[in-house]
């Protein structure tokens, strides 16, 4: 993840960006405060990486001193232009990436498109948090972000010592875990096969850092079976994010968003 960050800056390679529209009024300072207040409580939230004098790629924890944090007020462009400037916005973002030794890797945009109409983007790099990371700690933000506005609300919980789970990390046992997948991948020597391997030249480095939709009908059937496959297998990298008869769906498989269309 980092080699790949490197050898394409302002690709967008592992720029993760989550689009969440807000339709209610919303205390932007509050919101700012909440993030503030969730990135000190995560040391994980605070890493950034760097290289020692041997060429190992090592993780920092440092303190932060400020989440960046953007504004822009839209609500005098009609509804078109506002989708215009935001798509503009997002490509802007994506090719913009990070500074992997500069923390936090992670910045907050608020557009306010009406007068109860905003719309937050958590724009971080992919080395901070998995997939599964995203729900939980977008509702300890918004759980931390309803004290400020007087609600009632569930105190988030104390997080684990980050030191803690890297020594952990650090205690497993790696001998046992390949000797494992050794017998159990023994005799497979087919490799897989990527989309930018059939590539040369030019074409190959264009490709990489781009995504495609792909679109398929499904029978009532096939869907069924594939939701419950995908949900058996969710500790194998697929996770489905949206399934109804009649209707798309999106499922990240390996890595790789696919949208389909439900027969």
């Amino acid at each position: 993840m980092l080699f790949h960050s490197l050898s394409h800056p302002r690709g967008g390679v592992s720029v993760e960006q989550l689009v969440i529209d807000l339709t209610e009024p919303i205390d932007a300072d509050g919101l700012r405060d909440a993030w503030e207040r969730t990135v000190t409580r995560h040391a994980a939230l605070r890493a950034r990486f760097f290289w020692d004098e041997a060429g190992r790629s090592c993780q920092e924890i440092v303190p932060t001193e400020s989440v960046p944090w953007d504004e822009y007020d839209e609500r005098s462009l009609r509804a078109p232009e506002q989708a215009h400037s935001f798509a503009s916005f997002l490509r802007r973002d994506r090719e913009r990436g990070f500074d992997l030794g500069r923390a936090p890797l992670l910045r907050l945009t608020l557009h306010r498109l009406g007068a109860a109409n905003y719309r937050l983007t958590w724009t971080f790099h992919h080395a901070l948090l998995d997939g599964r990371s995203y729900p939980a700690l977008l509702q300890e933000v918004f759980a931390t972000y309803a004290e400020t506005t007087g609600v009632k609300a569930a105190a988030p919980a104390e997080p684990a010592d980050y030191r803690d789970y890297l020594g952990w990390r650090a205690s497993k046992n790696y001998t046992a875990a390949e000797r494992f997948w050794r017998q159990t991948l023994h005799g497979f020597k087919a490799l897989t096969s990527l989309p930018y391997d059939r590539l040369d030249g030019p074409a190959r480095i264009q490709a990489v850092g781009t995504q495609r939709d792909q679109d398929r009908r499904l029978t009532a059937t096939a869907t069924t079976t594939l939701h419950a496959f995908a949900h058996k297998q969710a500790d194998h990298g697929i996770r489905v994010f949206h399934v109804h008869h009649g209707s798309d769906f999106t499922a990240d498989l390996g890595g790789k968003r696919s949208s389909f269309r439900a027969g």
